[in-house]
C-alpha cells in the first residue's frame, strides 16, 4: 500500500491528538506570545464554553437551545465552509449574543501549508464568517490546536488573538457521555477555556457525531453554576488575563 504525503500527515496529526488527548491544558507548538489557553478569572471564578467546527445543522441548533435555556453565552469557532453552508445557523449564533471566531475556511492542518495557502485559509475563513454573521472575527483557533511560528505570526499580523483551551471535553473521541462530563468536571479550574465541538470530524471537516456533546451540556452547565462559576465568552476571558 502506498501512502501519500497528505495521508501520512493526517496520520501523524491523529497520532499527536491521541497522544495528548489525556492532557487537559493543551499548549500547542512553538512560541506562545499572543496565544491564550485560559484567562485569569480566579477572583470571579470565570470559565468559557467554546465550540469548534460548526455550524452544523445536526447539532448547533440543539446546543443553542440549551445555552438559551441556561442563559449562557459561549464562543463558536466557525469554519468558513460551514458558515457559508449554514448561514442561517451562523446568523442565529450571533443573534442570540454568542461570540464567533475564525477556525479557517476548510479545517485544514495549518502547519503543512505554504504561505499563499495559509493566507487563503485565514482570509477566506474570516470573510465567510463576516459574510454569514455580519461580525468581524477577532479570535482564531487553529484546527486541532496545531500551529507553528509561521502560523502564529500570520495571525498576529492580522490582529487576531489565538485562543486554544485548558480543558478538552474530548467529545470527538470514543469516550462515553459520562466520561466526557467527568473530564470537564475533573479538569476545570477558574479561568478555564473548555473545548467542545458542534461539528467537524477527526480527519474531515464534517460528519462527526456530537450527540454526546448535546447530551452532557445542560448538566455540565448546572454543575459549573453550582460550583460558583460564571460562564463568559472566550473574548471576555482573554480580557481577564
Amino acid at each position: 500500500m502506498v501512502f501519500t504525503l497528505a495521508a501520512i500527515s493526517s496520520l501523524l496529526v491523529i497520532a499527536i491528538i491521541v497522544a495528548i488527548s489525556s492532557y487537559y491544558e493543551y499548549h500547542g507548538f512553538g512560541l506562545q506570545v499572543g496565544v491564550f489557553r485560559h484567562g485569569a478569572g480566579q477572583k470571579r471564578r470565570l470559565a468559557a464554553l467554546t465550540f469548534d467546527d460548526g455550524p452544523s445543522a445536526a447539532y448547533t441548533p440543539a446546543i443553542l437551545d440549551i445555552l438559551a435555556a441556561k442563559n449562557v453565552k459561549a464562543t463558536f469557532f466557525l469554519t468558513g465552509q460551514m458558515a457559508a453552508k449554514h448561514t442561517d445557523i451562523a446568523r442565529r449564533v450571533t443573534a442570540e449574543g454568542h461570540e464567533v471566531g475564525n477556525h479557517t475556511y476548510s479545517h485544514v492542518n495549518m502547519i503543512f501549508l505554504k504561505a499563499a495557502a495559509l493566507a487563503d485559509e485565514i482570509d477566506r475563513g474570516h470573510q465567510a464568517v463576516l459574510d454569514a454573521t455580519g461580525i468581524k472575527p477577532v479570535l482564531f483557533r487553529p484546527p486541532r490546536g496545531l500551529f507553528n511560528n509561521t502560523v502564529r505570526q500570520a495571525l498576529l499580523a492580522r490582529g487576531y488573538r489565538i485562543v486554544l483551551w485548558s480543558v478538552s471535553a474530548a467529545d470527538w473521541s470514543v469516550l462515553s457521555a459520562p466520561m466526557i462530563a467527568w473530564r470537564v468536571r475533573h479538569f476545570v479550574r477558574p479561568g478555564a477555556v473548555i473545548l467542545f465541538h458542534d461539528g467537524g470530524a477527526l480527519v474531515n471537516n464534517a460528519g462527526g457525531k456530537r450527540d454526546k456533546t448535546v447530551a452532557v451540556l445542560s448538566g455540565l452547565i448546572d454543575y459549573l453554576h453550582a460550583k460558583g462559576y460564571t460562564l463568559v465568552t472566550a473574548g471576555e476571558l482573554v480580557d481577564s488575563h
